[in-house]
């Protein structure tokens, strides 16, 4: 403590060596050792180490004014100290390919000055867990490498990601558990020219039309193996650098491929958009999920209580989704090719026949309009059609990328 400084009357015998002391000698303190006889301070001790990595000997003692820290591939184990986040003039950060655990220390935001997050490195393929912190937003210097791939994260991914505005190389945050959708913010990353890797987690909802202000992006996007559900935005064609690496199949992604984005395909070397999808198939009406099966509820079994239907043929799907939408007991709803309309409370069972089925999202409104109130007839006619939606094209890759 500084305060032994205050002995100003000492004049011999001050002995500190032998324990576990870190940090610098305080100014005040290290004045007194010209008038002191006996003075054993630094022997056997951890001065010039940072307190708090003294008792740590996984990081071999870094100083207050080491620019660079590589631990990549060392076999490391446990959590990421907290005390990382002192190392205020490090422009290099490693701790890639270990075992580290538990979640990322809220501190590494506080590394302003880091600029690499190193090959394979930064937190990629460790072990780590819960959300990703917010405060890594304010490492935004950060220009490459910026990679938490392969752990479990989970929970949305952090908006503040989006101030990473000096990133020119490796965005990457694939192959984890982040839900919910995918901030606008990130389209703020326009300096960005290689590899924006979101793959194999769980977003779901749109893709945000600002990530096609990344226009100088020349390879690797990727945002396949997931639950987006929207159409693909027109913006996404304003990447007419990009020559490799177009991934967005095994998703949700609905209507056809827009004229801007099919244009860079002729391009791109790795186009992978149609393939478990359903491009070509009208988006489902907004608040409502189209879901797998093709074959309706359990009419006449499982999902009778709430069940009702609009009677008859002919009426189209958006008549049907406002009738579902506007019923306080309907959570789904199913359209046949014929346009019968059935609503229902339940989807437990199945129903047979060539259905396209909707589940509600979200609590909406709608105008009303004049629906027939006829409730459920006893028997509806058995010669729906039974031909399923095309097939995919057979043509379309079906690997999953190594890269």
């Amino acid at each position: 403590p500084t305060q032994l400084g205050q002995m100003v009357n000492l004049n011999s015998r001050f002995y500190l060596h032998s324990n576990k002391l870190c940090d610098d000698v305080p100014y005040e303190v290290q004045a007194l050792s010209s008038g002191v006889n006996q003075w054993y301070v630094t022997t056997d001790n951890s001065f010039g180490t940072m307190c708090g990595f003294a008792d740590d000997s996984r990081f071999g003692f870094p100083t207050s004014t080491v620019t660079s820290i590589d631990y990549n591939q060392q076999g490391l184990t446990g959590t990421i100290p907290t005390q990382f986040g002192l190392l205020t003039e490090a422009t290099y950060l490693n701790l890639g390919r270990n075992s580290f655990t538990s979640s990322v220390p809220t501190e590494l935001g506080l590394m302003t000055a880091v600029t690499d997050g190193g090959s394979w490195g930064l937190l990629l393929s460790n072990k780590l867990s819960s959300s990703l912190p917010t405060e890594l937003g304010g490492m935004t210097a950060l220009a490459q490498e910026a990679s938490v791939r392969v752990n479990s994260f989970q929970g949305a991914i952090p908006t503040e990601l989006g101030r990473w505005t000096a990133l020119t190389y490796y965005f990457g945050l694939a192959e984890n558990s982040f839900t919910s959708s995918i901030p606008t913010q990130l389209g703020q990353m326009t300096k960005l020219t290689k590899t924006f890797y979101l793959n194999s987690n769980k977003i779901s909802s749109s893709i945000p039309t600002q990530l096609g202000q990344m226009s100088e992006m020349s390879t690797g996007f990727a945002l396949y193996s997931n639950s987006i559900s929207s159409s693909i935005p027109t913006q996404l064609g304003q990447m007419v650098n990009l020559n490799s690496r177009f991934y967005l199949h095994s998703n949700k992604l609905c209507d056809d491929v827009p004229y801007e984005v099919q244009a860079l395909s002729s391009g791109v070397s790795d186009w992978r958009v149609t393939t478990d999808n359903s491009i070509g198939t009208a988006c489902p009406p907004s608040g409502y999920t189209k879901l797998s099966q093709t074959y309706e509820c359990g009419w006449n079994g499982d999902d009778v209580d709430g069940q009702s239907t609009l009677g008859g043929s002919g009426h189209t799907l958006e008549v049907c989704i406002n009738s579902c939408t506007v019923s306080g007991t309907c959570k789904y709803t199913a359209h046949s090719s014929t346009g019968y309309c059935h609503t229902f409370l339940t989807c437990d069972g199945n129903g047979g026949g060539s259905w396209e089925v909707y589940m509600k999202t979200a609590e909406l409104t709608a105008e009303p309009t004049t629906l027939p109130t006829t409730q459920e007839p006893t028997a509806e006619p058995t010669t729906e059609p039974t031909a399923g939606p095309t097939a995919e094209p057979t043509a379309e890759p079906t690997a999953e990328p190594t890269a």
